[in-house]
């Protein structure tokens, strides 16, 4: 008689190869937006308990910090925001960020990389990086430039090829190299406090990709409940993979 469980655990194995051989790139782009928004409302949350002025960790990342926005776009303004009144809006919920943020990670995804994987890779390369510094990292003012550093990364893991900061300067930003210096601090940072650990293994990154996938379905039916559309405006709290 055959082994039913070792069969459905092969089922279950061959489902996944073929969910992840077909990843939608709006899945990955909204999923991604969404979790880095929820990030950045527990971040609030952790600031509005601080003391006025308290320091931030790793203000490398900080647009607000560097006086210049990472790139000069409708939503500029939005993200070298600080204060009491952007970590009280981040706090109440993640959505409103996560909505800009998704035209960022759009906009990055189709200009610097052509595969939905990397992403996911860049999400995971960002939480690793929050696991070492702690909550805080991923703010309003931070959020672009971990982005910006993580996908360069994650295009060199998954395309096995020499991508550079300055790619991203040239082709995302428009040629504005304003943040060329302050980017490669950035991916300096990133590297020295992971340990330089970018490999991300088959089964971290399918955990994640499921995690964005459940995300996105609790988004949708949050939004069916409340008569809103998903993404880019609409949609809901989510919830980080946090793997």
């Amino acid at each position: 008689m055959p082994n039913k469980p070792r069969m459905a655990a092969a089922d279950a194995r061959a489902a996944s190869k073929s969910m992840l051989s077909d990843i939608d790139p709006d899945v990955v782009i909204r999923g991604v937006s969404l979790a880095l928004g929820v990030h950045a409302r527990m971040s609030a949350e952790a600031r509005l308990d601080l003391p006025p002025g308290a320091p931030a960790p790793l203000p490398v990342f900080d647009e607000a910090s560097a006086g210049l926005p990472i790139m000069r776009d409708r939503d500029a303004t939005f993200f070298s925001a600080q204060g009491a009144v952007a970590d009280e809006e981040d706090a109440a919920d993640a959505r409103p960020l996560a909505d800009r943020l998704e035209r960022f990670v759009r906009r990055t995804y189709e200009r610097i990389c052509t595969e939905p994987e990397v992403p996911i890779i860049a999400l995971v390369l960002i939480e690793r990086l929050v696991r070492v510094v702690g909550v805080g990292l991923v703010r309003r003012q931070t959020v672009r430039p971990l982005v910006a550093t993580a996908f360069v990364l994650a295009c060199k893991v998954w395309f096995d090829d020499l991508t550079h900061i300055v790619d991203f300067c040239e082709i995302v930003a428009g040629g504005d190299r304003t943040w060329l210096k302050r980017l490669a601090r950035c991916e300096l940072e990133l590297l020295s406090r992971t340990g330089f650990d970018v490999t991300v293994r088959p089964r971290a990154f399918a955990t994640y990709y499921f995690a964005l996938l459940a995300s996105l379905r609790e988004e949708q039916e949050a939004a069916g409940a409340d008569g809103e559309g998903v993404g880019s405006g609409g949609g809901a709290h989510g919830r980080a993979p946090g793997v």
